[in-house]
């Protein structure tokens, strides 16, 4: 990797500036994904795909994996390490909820443009089915809980067409089936046997009571 990104602006004709080598590095690590179809993140995108090698040495520098899916057209910066990050419960139940949704559209052959497509009416159900709990019913509480999604880049908010009964539709972004894996989809699992465990233990004691 050279010391700067001087050489590389030199030598293209089309990005020739280090500010965009730069740029490009720093949406990377902070976003975690670039997708090409998102137009605030294509140049970016473009410019790690044109030079993977340079940026994945920039990457490792900093403990992270550079992943380039030309499937799906995007790119994503993992680090090497797990580190334990306490996410907030209603987000890592969301994050396994989408993926395995994900899941079920990819294995339906139901994607659109490698995105898993579902109104929020589909989310909420398959939430509580999963989950035995409730997202939020108003339309900007929803956008909030959602909000941590698209910071990882899981997940974006489709708007409806006017006079549609939903504001928007939830797009699961592919790179989740690369940043969730089977093993964190299994925890979903877990979680299902432990909720319902505790209801039987609370009709146990309440059948216990009645008597």
């Amino acid at each position: 990797m050279p010391r700067s990104w001087e050489k590389l602006a030199n030598a293209d004709e089309l990005y020739t500036s280090e500010s965009d080598y730069q740029a490009a590095a720093y949406q990377l690590v902070t976003a975690q994904v670039l997708y090409e179809q998102d137009v605030n993140q294509r140049v970016s995108y473009h410019v790690i795909r044109r030079y993977p090698a340079e940026f994945k040495e920039a990457l490792s520098l900093l403990g992270m994996e550079l992943i380039i899916n030309d499937d799906y057209r995007y790119c994503a910066a993992v680090p090497r390490e797990s580190r334990k990050v306490m996410l907030p419960l209603q987000d890592t139940l969301l994050i396994l909820v989408l993926r395995q949704l994900f899941h079920e559209r990819a294995m339906k052959g139901e994607l659109e443009a490698g995105r898993a497509m579902v109104t929020i009416e589909e989310l909420q159900a398959h939430y509580t089915q999963g989950t035995g709990r409730s997202l939020p019913q108003t339309a900007s509480d929803l956008r909030e809980a959602l909000a941590p999604l698209r910071r990882y880049g899981l997940a974006r908010l489709v708007d409806t067409e006017p006079g549609d009964t939903q504001p928007f539709n939830i797009a699961i972004q592919p790179a989740i089936e690369e940043l969730v894996n089977e093993a964190a989809v299994s925890k979903l699992g877990a979680y299902q046997a432990a909720q319902a465990s505790k209801a039987s233990e609370r009709q146990g004691e309440g059948d216990d009571e009645a008597a």
